[in-house]
């Protein structure tokens, strides 16, 4: 493993934009070569270049599965770069980069899996898994599993391995003794479908009916924004929920709130409440595929049973009634964060498992 690259696709930014520019940023400062090739003017294309990757710059919407020049324009582009190892994440970019790279003969073709979604037993996917993707990473024991729902993992190349994501900590956290007034909670994540900011819209009328005094404030940007504007008015707390659209400092964002809230219907592994955690800040969420192998019930946060709202809110006075616990509760999960959770040793188990 000497020159790799990093294949994704994705014209917005998102946890597995994220661990890309991670590993790559990290692996470049060590014996390594990297190249990523993403889409052209897309977040992670320009946050390559700020920290002067090499890149290759697509255009997506020219390049598709069906069409025979995609595969020879990537074919192309790894045997100028000479890679020998392929990373990609999203279904759609294994498909393109894992056939392309096999064409090229590269002997490492990994697939990183983000999705805790079973993988369809189709034809096409099983060419991929049994004959061209050599090696096979999960970001969760949950990711593992329902991977494995429709695959057989004896035709593997080599087994699933399951490793976590991680996170760069910052070397001190501040502790905010002091009770405040007004309690903040704090979401950070895409406005999309699946992280359901409808619940959170709800939880603040729920709370507002209890008269208690907070604010929610929302950090995240995408296609459901007007929607949701459009919830917080009707339910009458445009005064206690604030979207504050995209935040560059989610360390100081979630550094200012008191509970970290998060209301997903599905997740991947939870970058965003790892980083809370990280900020020493206690999590109420929904038990939902891998947030239980992050979140300790009771001893970080709580874990609730998707969709009942009314849990949740009971959750989070708990929290608010009881600041001692609060502060016991952000402490563990930093303690969490730092003992399993930290980049440094995430990307070893990496490179761990690549060199056997």
């Amino acid at each position: 493993m000497k020159n790799i690259c990093f294949f994704n696709s994705n014209s917005f930014w998102g946890g597995g934009e994220k661990l890309h520019l991670d590993y790559a940023t990290r692996l470049r400062s060590t014996r390594y070569k990297i190249v990523v090739v993403c889409a052209k003017n897309s977040p992670l294309h320009r946050k390559a270049q700020n920290v002067k990757l090499a890149t290759y710059a697509l255009s997506f919407k020219k390049l598709t599965l069906l069409n025979p020049l995609s595969y020879i324009q990537l074919k192309r582009i790894f045997e100028k770069e000479k890679i020998d190892t392929l990373i990609a994440s999203d279904s759609s970019d294994m498909k393109m980069a894992g056939i392309s790279a096999y064409l090229a003969r590269i002997p490492k073709i990994i697939y990183l899996r983000l999705l805790a979604s079973p993988i369809r037993n189709n034809v096409i996917n099983r060419i991929l898994f049994y004959k061209i993707i050599t090696h096979a990473i999960a970001n969760a024991e949950f990711t593992r599993a329902a991977m494995l729902k429709q695959l057989k993992e004896h035709k593997f190349k080599r087994s699933i391995k399951v490793i976590h994501h991680g996170i760069d900590l910052k070397p001190q956290v501040h502790f905010k003794e002091q009770v405040r007034s007004e309690v903040i909670l704090g979401n950070v994540g895409r406005l999309t479908h699946e992280k359901k900011h409808e619940h959170l819209v709800e939880l603040a009328t729920r709370l507002k009916r209890q008269n208690i005094a907070f604010q929610l404030q929302i950090a995240g940007e995408g296609s459901l924004r007007p929607s949701l504007e459009n919830s917080i008015e009707k339910a009458g707390v445009q005064n206690e929920v604030l979207l504050k659209g995209f935040v560059s400092n989610i360390s100081q964002f979630l550094e200012n709130i008191d509970i970290f809230v998060f209301c997903s219907k599905t997740e991947g592994f939870p970058f965003a409440i790892m980083e809370a955690m990280a900020a020493a800040k206690p999590v109420v969420c929904f038990d939902i595929t891998s947030l239980s192998e992050v979140v300790k019930h009771g001893h970080t946060g709580f874990l609730v049973p998707y969709g009942n709202l009314e849990l949740f809110v009971e959750r989070i006075m708990c929290l608010i009634k009881n600041h001692a616990e609060n502060m016991k509760m952000g402490k563990a999960g930093r303690l969490v964060i730092e003992r399993h959770f930290q980049v440094e040793h995430k990307l070893q188990e990496f490179i761990d498992y690549l060199e056997v």
